[in-house]
């Protein structure tokens, strides 16, 4: 009609062919269609009026998660740096191993003498170790009480918590939001290919679709940086705009 060519769509599979249960991950399986785009940095699940469990009143948490390559370092330092309060706990964690040598020594007995190094935690070979459901079961709650003191102390207004884990440990409860940022498996494993122990990491840890079910906004670095910070910063205004106190 009038002379144009039909309209062609040319979708962009992402996931493979990861069986999706989750209906809002079918609905952000993008395409060239610019709709569905916007949808990443918008609000896709409702967060309740208070975390479960609180912390304290007087901040806006957010938990940001995403496996491993998924672009999650680049949100949290982009997020510093447009004024949030970012907790890294991978780096919180690796302090809390050389700092605390009540738990390099629980450590040691739950796992062997061979974990230490002249005193200090092997981290090549925590990551190399099958029950990994025991050494998180130690870590986590230390971490998490590090992770409190540090939230209680901020004096900014919204406090993220950057954890890779968060979902897994339970965190979600004391969080106003949580935040995930996702890419397709294969291209995780492009990312990754030159990583230690990185496939047993990717295979160890949730799903796309696991962590974006108990998301309340999801992103994707799937493109340039600058289309991540487009996400953030949209993600960040709501937040500011609508459930932040005026």
């Amino acid at each position: 009609e009038k002379g144009l060519r039909p309209l062609k769509i040319h979708p962009i599979k992402l996931l493979g062919n990861e069986q999706l249960n989750d209906k809002i991950l079918k609905e952000i399986k993008l395409s060239s269609s610019a709709k569905r785009r916007e949808m990443l940095g918008s609000i896709l699940r409702e967060p309740k009026d208070s975390p479960t469990e609180i912390i304290s009143n007087k901040h806006y948490l957010i938990g940001l998660t995403g496996g491993i390559a998924s672009g999650k370092t680049h949100i949290a330092k982009y997020l510093a740096s447009q004024g949030c309060e970012v907790i890294e706990c991978d780096q919180l964690v690796h302090k809390i191993y050389s700092e605390s040598e009540e738990l390099r020594n629980k450590l040691a007995e739950e796992f062997g003498l061979d974990i230490l190094v002249n005193g200090n935690i092997d981290r090549k070979k925590l990551g190399e170790l099958q029950k990994l459901q025991r050494l998180n079961n130690i870590v986590w709650p230390i971490t998490f009480e590090r992770v409190k003191e540090i939230i209680r102390k901020s004096e900014r207004e919204i406090v993220v918590i950057d954890a890779a884990l968060l979902l897994e440990a339970g965190w979600g409860k004391y969080l106003n939001q949580v935040w995930c940022t996702f890419v397709p498996k294969n291209e995780a494993i492009e990312r990754i290919v030159a990583r230690d122990n990185a496939m047993e990491r990717l295979a160890s840890q949730l799903s796309n679709s696991e962590r974006i079910s108990k998301s309340n906004v999801v992103f994707c670095s799937l493109w340039e940086y600058s289309e991540t910070e487009r996400q953030v910063c949209k993600a960040l205004e709501l937040i500011r705009n609508e459930y932040l106190p005026k």
